[in-house]
């Protein structure tokens, strides 16, 4: 603007000095008559969607994805990871505590007056409990845990017992050994390591079978009785080869975002709202999801849903090692409409994952198995506009003084030199909305005129093809006044579909091109000082 005026300025210092010369023989010259009519082109713009997008917020803009054809969208997205993983469903498990005993009758040795070797097999001595609930195990490998035994006999020789089973492979692939002093009537407590180990029970138990070895001299027989009691602790799984009973994960999602576009008020409803999933399932078989609410909440902690229909939103997780699954077909489960103009702070979904199977071998979970779920809202900048605003408010100042070169109070006043002034507005619009502007000038923050009649309108492209309309704007008398006076100009522009469904790319534009034209009769001197 600024320049405008210094372009005016000059023009006026020549009709002026035209004048002066014309006169030069006169003493006083009060007042120049002339008929002059000044046109010029002040200034042309094209306004981008694309340049507009890359201006936004940096907060916001993190959130904005433009596609190869120009089609814009918000994606806002949550991610759960780990929302299953390996250890909980291989941890976690209830100690198995046990007591057994068994009564063994030892047939009749005699007293040798030479010690003699005795081996004596007892067959399937002990069965200890094996089972968890939630789980059919045809074999197990074991991440951790530890087995302790609490031994004690009524038999009491010089010798010894050793329990052995082939269902317990140690981590050297032997079969778990462990031998007890039956000296001092065999007392006695064992921890042993199972890390490593695998264990295949047969009907959810582990049988023992045992040896006693003694040198025996004097005479030995009858009934004696064995008790095992103890209990088998810690136990994490490594792998499983049997099944896992379906059991549900709870999970919590939340995740930070920025939505909002500044200087636009109203209500931008997007009509086409678009919802996926993708996951992660390394576990070797199917999950199931359920997704029990999905909503975006304000700073004031207000939800706004996105499904309508909960009781659909269920989601089939097939086995997918490291690459991403997708469920693409969830939009029919949408709202139908969606304000993008509120201040959204936070996506929030929860729901659970139900993980079980009939069918698991070792090779189906390992360590690392988990699930992760991501859900991905994408809002097409698809909308029906019908009461939509762009404001903002600007400084202005029309000082015709600026860029004099005397130091002296030279402020030309528009409306003693200007009879009409007319700005011719040329619009050029490619996008499927409609506008209606309007410019209101302020001083000191109130409303003294306003560039507009209220009847211009720019209007929508069709067909993709760009629009072009003309507004002409004639100030004269008090607007020329008002137009000096305001220190502010308010820009108001409304928006409208026109009752459409339409899409914003980010090739579109709009473009507007300013010309002035003044209109001068007379000036009189003592309203300019030069």
């Amino acid at each position: 603007m600024k320049k405008v005026l210094k372009l005016l300025q000059r023009t006026l210092a020549i009709v002026v000095v035209v004048g002066l010369v014309y006169s030069c023989k006169k003493e006083k010259v009060e007042k120049i008559e002339i008929d002059n009519q000044f046109a010029i082109s002040v200034f042309s713009d094209t306004i981008k969607i694309s340049d507009f997008l890359n201006n936004l917020d940096s907060l916001v803009l993190e959130y904005i994805k433009v596609t190869e054809d120009g089609s814009i969208y918000a994606c806002y997205s949550d991610t759960v990871e780990n929302d299953v993983v390996a250890s909980d469903v291989l941890s976690g498990l209830d100690d198995i505590i046990f007591e057994t005993s068994n009564e063994f009758e030892m047939p009749t040795i005699p007293p040798s007056p030479v010690p003699i070797p005795v081996e004596l097999p007892l067959d399937d001595i002990f069965s200890l409990p094996f089972e968890y609930d939630g789980y059919e195990i045809n074999s197990v490998i074991l991440k951790s845990g530890d087995i302790k035994l609490d031994f004690s006999t009524n038999l009491n020789i010089d010798g010894k017992m050793t329990l052995t089973t082939d269902e317990i492979k140690m981590s050297d692939g032997s079969d778990f050994s462990v031998e007890i002093n039956l000296n001092n009537a065999g007392t006695q407590s064992i921890n042993i390591d199972l890390t490593n180990c695998s264990i295949t029970p047969v009907e959810d138990e582990i049988h023992l079978s045992a040896v006693i070895s003694a040198t025996l001299s004097e005479g030995l027989g009858g009934m004696y009785h064995f008790n095992l009691n103890g209990g088998i602790k810690d136990v994490e799984f490594k792998s499983i080869d049997g099944s896992v009973q379906p059991k549900r994960y709870d999970f919590i999602g939340t995740e930070e975002i920025h939505t909002g576009f500044p200087n636009l008020y109203g209500d931008l409803k997007i009509v086409t709202p678009e919802f996926s999933v993708k996951y992660i399932n390394t576990f070797g078989f199917a999950a199931q999801g359920f997704i029990d609410s999905l909503y975006l909440t304000d700073a004031d902690g207000n939800l706004t849903t996105v499904i309508e229909d909960w009781d659909c939103v269920e989601l089939e997780l097939y086995s997918t090692d490291d690459y991403y699954g997708v469920i693409n077909d969830l939009d029919d489960q949408l709202v139908d409409e969606f304000d993008l103009l509120d201040d959204y702070k936070e996506i929030f979904f929860m729901g659970n994952v139900l993980l079980g199977s009939d069918n698991i071998t070792n090779d189906m979970i390992s360590e690392d198995s988990h699930i992760d779920i991501i859900a991905d809202l994408e809002l097409p900048l698809e909308f029906n506009i019908d009461n939509l605003l762009f404001m903002d408010t600007l400084d202005f100042d029309l000082n015709l003084s600026s860029g004099m070169n005397s130091e002296e109070d030279q402020s030309i006043h528009v409306e003693n030199i200007f009879d009409e002034i007319e700005f011719k507005f040329v619009f050029e619009n490619s996008m499927p909305i409609m506008l209606k502007p309007q410019v209101y000038m302020l001083e000191n923050d109130q409303v003294i005129d306003s560039l507009f009649d209220g009847n211009d309108f720019i209007h929508a492209c069709e067909n993709g093809i760009a629009v072009e309309d003309v507004v002409e704007v004639l100030l004269t008398g008090e607007s020329l006044l008002n137009i000096q006076k305001a220190n502010k100009i308010s820009l108001k522009i409304g928006l409208s579909s026109l009752g459409k469904d339409v899409s914003i790319k980010s090739s579109d534009f709009f473009k507007m091109r300013l010309g002035l034209r003044t209109k001068t009769t007379e000036i009189y001197m003592d309203d300019i000082n030069l």
